[in-house]
């Protein structure tokens, strides 16, 4: 019997440390970086293409135009990826574009809610790529997770970075 109180002492406390990520951890935010050897001006209106997304993120399997706005800040996509086998659909609305500056996007996949804001910077005849990534749960049992899973998140969102200047530097 004492033997029982001690396993369901130790599963208590662990479960408690588990939910109480939730509370001091209700996002995650990181930066990444890239340097690409093209000019500013080649580099965004490749990014800016949603259509040739693909060419960078081999889990897109297709790209469709939602909705589209005059000044492109409001305009909608829908993406289809390939996760684990299956496809997943979400939709991904520009929140702000500003040409050859920066480009915000915002998505929801399940609970997950993601924003990353992309700014472009001119160096000599390079261009500055920089990521600011947001991740934001909406609902409380993933949002405990956040802390398991933002080094894979950060991984993958450098991979898609490299894969973006692989792809600019390779026309």
């Amino acid at each position: 019997m004492k033997r029982v109180k001690i396993i369901l002492g130790i599963i208590i406390v662990f479960s408690l440390a588990f939910f109480s990520i939730g509370l001091f951890v209700p996002e995650i935010n990181y930066s990444k970086e890239i340097q690409i050897d093209k000019p500013l001006e080649e580099v965004f209106g490749l990014f800016s293409n949603q259509q040739l997304a693909s060419e960078w993120m081999p889990e897109i399997q297709s790209v469709t135009t939602v909705k589209t706005t005059p000044e492109v800040t409001g305009s909608i996509f829908n993406l289809v990826v390939k996760d684990q086998g299956k496809e997943v659909s979400f939709e991904q609305k520009i929140l702000d574009f500003e040409v050859n500056k920066k480009i915000v996007l915002f998505s929801m996949v399940g609970g997950l809610v993601k924003r990353d804001a992309y700014t472009f910077i001119a160096k000599d005849s390079r261009t500055i790529l920089k990521l600011n990534a947001n991740f934001k749960s909406s609902n409380y049992i993933l949002g405990c997770m956040f802390p398991f899973v933002k080094g894979r998140l950060e991984k993958q969102d450098l991979g898609y970075l490299q894969n973006f200047k692989n792809y600019v530097e390779s026309k």
